[in-house]
């Protein structure tokens, strides 16, 4: 791309700065891994599995009055605007799962644990300021973790980052987070260091990764991740004493286990199941017609 270089615009944050951008190869190098890792297909759209983003399912919750939802990494990360405090309806007394204020619709914390429900999140991070209460997502089997990135400041953001990697590599199921106002781009250093380390993005292909799905998403956090200043090289000493201290947690290797123990046969027949419909409508959103459901293979005979 070096020819058409100065054809290309990229990505800026809102402070027009040009140290802080995103080219148009950061993208690409994103959608690679993104397709290596197989989290886009190219040739289908819509699979019927969990490890792909659908991208029906993707455009529908994309829309603003669907709860601008996306998914981050399939099966993994998922991230929500700030759910709101909405009132109940003044005439019939109920709870209400939305609200349309000044031109734009807000979502009670209600509407999002139902929704994540269907994707299987089973915590929700909140990276910014408390603005609601979370007995939703509670009394969904929700755990709620508070992980104020934008308060902590760049000085407490490595704790903040190590504490949400440690959620990553050991809470079950799904993982929602959200934020709001400057916590934005906060947050997605979160994710762009868990696809830094996890999946070995490259730290803008990264950013651009959470830019490109998650358009809410503020590149401030650009200057975490390629900007950050580099550590001094650890000394002979301080390497010495890592070498010690990694062979004396090394842990024992487990014994051999024959054929049968290391692999027992579950009866599962290994293919993926269907994932269900999860689109949620709210009023005056018209949801695409689903592609017929695909007819069940036939067992084989005995």
């Amino acid at each position: 791309f070096q020819p058409f270089h100065a054809h290309f615009v990229g990505y800026m944050d809102p402070s027009r700065s040009a140290t802080v951008e995103l080219s148009i190869q950061d993208c690409w190098q994103a959608l690679a891994c993104a397709t290596r890792l197989g989290w886009v297909n190219i040739l289908d759209p819509s699979p019927d599995c969990d490890a792909c983003i659908d991208m029906e399912e993707y455009l529908h919750y994309d829309n603003a009055a669907n709860g601008d939802l996306h998914v981050l990494v399939p099966s993994k990360l998922i991230a929500i605007r700030c759910p709101s405090e909405v009132t109940a309806d003044q005439t019939t007394g109920e709870e209400r799962l939305w609200a349309d204020i000044d031109g734009q619709r807000h979502f009670s914390a209600s509407y999002y644990a139902e929704v994540l429900a269907d994707f299987d999140v089973q915590l929700v991070v909140r990276c910014g300021a408390q603005s609601y209460d979370e007995a939703a997502f509670v009394r969904r089997g929700m755990a709620v973790e508070e992980l104020p990135v934008a308060e902590a400041g760049p000085h407490h953001l490595l704790s903040r980052i190590d504490r949400f990697l440690t959620l990553a590599n050991f809470a079950p199921g799904t993982i929602a987070l959200h934020a709001d106002g400057v916590g934005l781009g906060a947050a997605e250093v979160l994710v762009s260091a868990y696809l830094i380390r996890r999946h070995a993005f490259l730290a803008r292909a990264a950013v651009a990764w959470v830019r490109m799905v998650h358009p809410a998403a503020h590149v401030p956090g650009l200057r975490f991740s390629t900007h950050a200043a580099r550590p001094a090289p650890p000394s002979a000493q301080q390497l010495a004493r890592r070498n010690t201290i990694h062979e004396a947690r090394r842990p024992t290797p487990p014994t051999t286990a024959s054929a049968e123990e290391a692999a027992p046969d579950d009866g599962a027949g290994g293919d993926a199941a269907a994932v269900p419909d999860r689109r949620h409508s709210t009023p005056g959103v018209v949801l695409a017609p689903q592609p017929p459901a695909p007819q069940a293979a036939e067992e084989a005979e005995e």
